[in-house]
């Protein structure tokens, strides 16, 4: 899954956001955006799987009508990079932007995302070209039509 930008971390500017750590229960890889599944705690630290985003605060985001985002980061005190897929029941650290951040997204293969377009996320957690319920803006053109899952920049709006 390359990167458009050559990043090789999510968080590129992370002035508002914050951190946190939650259970996967379902496969995900750095860039999809997670949704909390509170029914499940496993010592005392939530679950999470991919999901769809939200234009305003909601179990991810910060108060304040900022989106509803919980972005997976890559796991580089395990050794796993932007590239790596996580797995389920694995503990994984994942940013919580706020506006005005910049984070890599995984943008869904097939999509033609110019710069400056608006982004949501689909169910599956995977960015999207959108013109509602817009959680941000994208920093990159991908140039055409995805042929692979790739990440690109998007700043929080």
């Amino acid at each position: 899954m390359p990167s458009i930008s050559g990043h090789s971390k999510i968080v590129l500017r992370g002035d508002n956001g914050r951190d946190e750590e939650v259970i996967l229960s379902g496969a995900c890889k750095p860039g999809q955006n997670l949704k909390r599944t509170t029914a499940v705690r496993v010592m005392e630290v939530d679950t999470a799987a991919v999901g769809a985003s939200a234009a305003t605060g909601g179990s991810g985001g910060p108060t304040g009508g900022a989106p509803d985002l919980m972005i997976a980061k890559e796991q580089s005190l395990t050794g796993l990079g932007i590239d790596d897929a996580l797995t389920p029941g694995e503990q994984i650290g994942v940013y919580i932007p706020g506006k005005g951040d910049v984070v890599l997204v995984l943008a869904l293969l097939g999509e033609d995302i110019d710069k400056e377009e608006g982004i949501s996320f689909n169910t599956a957690g995977k960015a999207i070209a959108a013109t509602t319920g817009l959680v941000g803006k994208s920093l990159d053109d991908t140039g055409g039509v995805l042929a692979a899952d790739t990440l690109i920049r998007m700043i929080v709006i």
